[in-house]
């Protein structure tokens, strides 16, 4: 029979042979990961190039101050208002549908292009221009669709007003 084994022997590396694993193994993946290795170097040189990194570099020397002066910034009551004002201009555009938004959107686009074209003219309307204005069909379109906004406007300011 064959004698147990009472004794194991591990072999442990050395420092040196350790740390040429190391390198071994780091030199595989840079040869695995090649492209995406030069990619990267190539985007920090563009960074370089346009001193975004000096920018980032001044800034983590400055983390504190920077810091500081933003806390301060934010604990003024106009930015908790912005920051109040903000949630909800999302959470209205998130309640509007967005076939709607688009076609009010487009609508003020037009009508910005029109107030350009206007507001280059030299001369005054009067008030039978204005009259003559009114049978448009157009601006009697939006006269309706502003008289319906106002309506409803008006009923939740006095909703409002009421609780």
């Amino acid at each position: 029979m064959a004698k147990p084994i009472t004794q194991i022997d591990v072999q442990e590396k050395t420092e040196k042979e350790q740390k040429q694993q190391i390198h071994e193994d780091i030199l595989n993946q840079i040869a695995d990961n090649h492209d995406s290795i030069q990619t990267t170097l190539e985007i920090v040189e563009e960074l370089q190039q346009a001193g975004i990194l000096d920018m980032i570099k001044g800034l983590l020397r400055m983390r504190g101050q920077i810091g500081s002066i933003s806390i301060d910034k934010i604990n003024q009551p106009s930015m908790h208002h912005l920051i109040k004002n903000s949630f909800h201009m999302v959470e209205f555009v998130g309640k509007v549908e967005p076939d709607e938004l688009e076609k009010m959107m487009n609508g003020m686009m037009k009508g910005m292009e029109r107030l350009s074209k206007e507001t280059e003219k030299t001369g005054d309307t009067g008030m039978w221009g204005l009259i003559k204005t009114m049978r448009d069909p157009h601006v009697l379109t939006a006269l309706s669709y502003m008289t319906a906004f106002l309506n409803g406007f008006g009923e939740e300011m006095v909703n409002k007003e009421t609780q």
